[in-house]
């Protein structure tokens, strides 16, 4: 029981309290737990009374004047109560002095490390790190102007001028990001990423600071499983008014901006393909969607805060998911009617949208994720991907069924029997089925101008993008040795002509007189050689009879010689004559051997030549006669068919080549068949160059009729049919949609990497009466199947996640 004169216990000397706000509300801080609470005015009156000298009578008469309404001891002691609770008042100090000393200081605080993680959400938690305050403390007043009127103006227009530049510059943006994707992007990425986040974090512990905060916490963040920083920044509730708590929310987007407005102004002015501009690509991509991200307030980061503080509503995506679940409870399962509360259209459409939001997106994470796990697990990996979104969506859902639910299944059948009768009949509701994929815009008729013949370019006769008539000249290519190669067949051809006209004709009359002439002459020159054989041999007759003499003549004197030496050899032994004198008959006697044996050496020689010259040369001359009257047969007999027939041939062949050289003369000047626009770039770089036969030397495109190649998984094919209508989204023009229709399906399904989904290629024709397409270009298309039923789509969509082998 309250007793009027009885003194409350004070406040504790911990408290701090914010200025008024305009609706009366205060903030509560408390300085040694860190902790926060906002109360109403009569709460925070009743809070500053409590002082540890006003009775209970004295502070409720206070109460009655300040705000001209009655209070009683009771609701007074509630209050006491309530505040004691909190920790708002301070303790009763016992007898002992002081308490114990923690024994395990390091594993408490793991412990209440641990309890603290568990406490939080799988989709959001955070660990405290460090306490910058002092660091901070020194930075503030050397970072001052970064906050300063001036700069934030100056930001706001780079800002916008950064934008127009990105939009401006999109397609260069993506197709850098299609190139330079890989580790070493992905790694830049993270490593940038971590220090933008650490300048984020820093700008709101810096703006915290220029207002006179503290910023005693910062550490790791996870928010739906992405590692992120935070700053703990909320002492800007004690901030008076809104405006400062608001910047001070988006103070780290604020120096997010700064880093992108510089990215993009050095991806704009730096070297192509250079460090710096590769630097600055990743910030300006990676800071980009961090603003994106920042800014988007159905999530708890500086875009949900800023709401927050602009509604001033704190715990605003706390009591908007209550004040949903209770609308849901009453309006589903018959619950308790919501009782009228303050913003209560504001709490539940935010409600809504961020459960909506994050619901959604959890939802298509575990889609993909079922579709990823299904490939290599089957209905185990769906029942994965299942529970993991179970997992991850309990702590949204929380409060969803309660005991409303179950009391609707037990007790109120009519709602039961409604609630089944309209999940049942939505199962039949038509909704529109549709198959897509990624398409790529290709012309309905394309042509390639290759080279006819091996040459080289020597004028083109078209540019890029310039329109081409059908069967017009586009260019000429030029063949080496082509006019010498034609000129030589010529001359060949006439030699062949000449030699058929001369066997065709035959021999004349002088040919064949002439001919006799030479074989009259023939034979009196060989009849003249017979004379000389006949001369020849008598006068052979008479040298070898004249040699015979000679040779007698020498043996006789060699005997004369032999007997002299005799006789001088015995008057040498009588020694009647000198040893001088019978070598004198020696000598002599051996000249005359000499001499007989050169007379019998010419008879030999002489007899082995005999009169050869005469009859080689008779010889010669009768087959010079032979010939010639061999020629005078061929003469008279004529040309030989076969002969005919050879020079015909190689008078067909030289004409055949002749008619492929002046083909190939002609195909110098190319044409093309089509009508069309030239896509091929720097035409004119080509001249010079050479070209082998078949070479593609320009494209041509019919550009005014395009069509559109959708690439559809093959397990949404089974419904394709042609006529059917297209809706397609081009990458480079996000914010329009076109129509087309099925023009033709591909008959084969198109062969991809093992371990790849195969798909079917659908060709539709596709309406641009604006001309925003040109070849090439890539984007989404969806073919309109028709419409089936709620519950045969959802059954055949889930039996797509179902490995074929599961129905064995």
């Amino acid at each position: 029981m309250i007793i009027a004169r009885d003194i409350p216990p004070a406040c504790s000397p911990d408290l701090e309290l914010s200025a008024e706000e305009q609706d009366g509300q205060k903030v509560i801080k408390h300085c040694r737990r860190g902790t926060y609470l906002r109360v109403g005015p009569h709460e925070s009156f009743l809070l500053e009374q409590l002082d540890g000298q006003q009775t209970y009578e004295s502070i409720a008469a206070r109460f009655r004047k300040r705000f001209a309404d009655d209070i009683s001891l009771e609701e007074i002691g509630t209050f006491v109560s309530l505040a004691r609770q909190e920790g708002l008042l301070e303790k009763r100090r016992a007898g002992r002095a002081k308490s114990r000393p923690s024994q395990a200081g390091a594993g408490q605080t793991l412990r209440r490390m641990v309890r603290a993680a568990r406490a939080q959400s799988l989709l959001y938690f955070r660990v405290k790190l460090v306490n910058p305050d002092r660091l901070l403390s020194w930075l503030e007043p050397r970072t001052r102007f970064l906050f300063s009127t001036p700069l934030a103006l100056l930001a706001m227009v780079g800002g916008l001028a950064a934008l127009v530049a990105t939009w401006v510059n999109r397609g260069e943006l993506l197709e850098t990001v299609s190139s330079q994707f890989g580790l070493r992007a992905i790694a830049l990425y993270w490593v940038t990423t971590i220090l933008v986040t650490i300048l984020h974090e820093f700008g709101h512990g810096l703006a915290c600071k220029k207002y006179g905060g503290e910023v005693r916490e910062m550490g790791a963040l996870w928010i739906f499983f992405t590692p992120c920083l935070y700053c703990n920044v909320s002492d800007a509730w004690m901030f008076a008014g809104r405006w400062r708590r608001l910047l001070v929310s988006l103070a780290g987007t604020y120096v997010d901006l700064l880093v992108w407005m510089v990215s993009v102004a050095l991806w704009r002015f730096a070297v192509p393909d250079s460090a710096l501009h590769s630097l600055a690509w990743v910030l300006v991509t990676g800071c980009g969607v961090r603003l994106a991200f920042n800014l988007n307030p159905l999530l708890r980061l500086d875009g949900y805060y800023a709401l927050a503080d602009f509604l001033q509503q704190p715990n605003l995506r706390l009591r908007a998911r209550e004040r949903m679940m209770v609308h849901v409870r009453w309006l589903f399962w018959g619950g308790p009617r919501p009782q009228p509360e303050k913003d209560h259209w504001l709490l539940l459409g935010y409600g809504v949208l961020s459960w909506v939001f994050s619901v959604g997106l959890l939802g298509l994470l575990s889609f993909q994720l079922s579709a990823w796990l299904g490939q290599f697990m089957g209905v185990a990996g769906v029942v994965a991907a299942g529970g993991f979104f179970v997992l991850v969506t309990r702590s949204l859902n929380h409060g969803l069924l309660g005991g409303d639910f179950w009391t609707m299944l037990t007790k109120r059948w009519l709602r039961l029997v409604l609630f089944g009768g309209l999940l049942g009949g939505a199962m039949f509701l038509p909704v529109p089925d549709q198959a897509g994929g990624v398409f790529v815009i290709k012309p309905h008729v394309r042509w390639e101008v290759c080279a006819p013949v091996p040459g080289f370019l020597r004028a083109v006769h078209t540019a890029e993008g310039q329109t081409v008539e059908a069967n017009s000249l586009v260019a000429t290519i030029e063949i080496p040795e082509l006019a010498n190669q034609i000129s030589r067949k010529q001359a060949e051809i006439a030699e062949v002509n000449a030699e058929l006209r001369r066997l065709t004709t035959g021999a004349r009359a002088e040919e064949i007189a002439e001919q006799r002439a030479r074989i009259e002459r023939s034979k009196a020159w060989r009849d003249l050689g017979r004379t000389s054989l006949e001369k020849a041999e008598a006068a052979f007759q008479q040298e070898l009879e004249t040699l015979d003499f000679r040779i007698e003549q020498a043996r006789a004197e060699l005997d004369y010689r032999a007997a002299t030496r005799g006789q001088a050899e015995q008057l040498h032994a009588r020694g009647g004559l000198a040893e001088q004198q019978l070598m004198a008959q020696k000598r002599l006697e051996l000249e005359a051997t000499a001499e007989l044996r050169v007379a019998e050496s010419q008879r030999k020689t002489r007899e082995a030549e005999g009169v050869m010259s005469s009859q080689t040369e008779l010889a010669r001359r009768e087959k010079e006669l032979a010939d010639e009257e061999a020629r005078l047969t061929l003469l008279l007999a004529g040309s030989r068919t076969e002969d005919i027939e050879a020079e015909q041939a190689r008078l067909r062949r030289l004409e055949e080549e002749m008619r492929i050289l002046r083909e190939h003369e002609s195909l110098q000047q190319i044409g093309c068949p089509v009508a069309g626009t030239a896509v091929t770039p720097r035409l004119r770089d080509q001249i010079g160059q050479y070209f082998d036969r078949g070479k593609a030397i320009l494209v041509v495109e019919g550009l005014d009729q395009l069509e559109a190649d959708v690439a559809v998984p093959e397990q949404q094919a089974q419904a394709l049919a042609v006529g059917q209508p297209v809706r397609l989204k081009p990458r480079l023009w996000p914010h329009h949609t076109l129509d087309g229709t099925v023009l033709r399906i591909s008959p084969a399904v198109n062969a991809l990497t093992p371990g790849a989904a195969s798909q079917v290629t659908v060709h539709c024709t596709v309406d641009d009466p604006d001309g925003l397409l040109r070849s090439g270009m890539t984007g989404y298309g969806r073919v309109s199947l028709g419409k089936m039923r709620l519950g045969q789509w959802i059954y055949f969509r889930s039996m797509r996640l179902l490995r074929t082998e599961f129905w064995w």
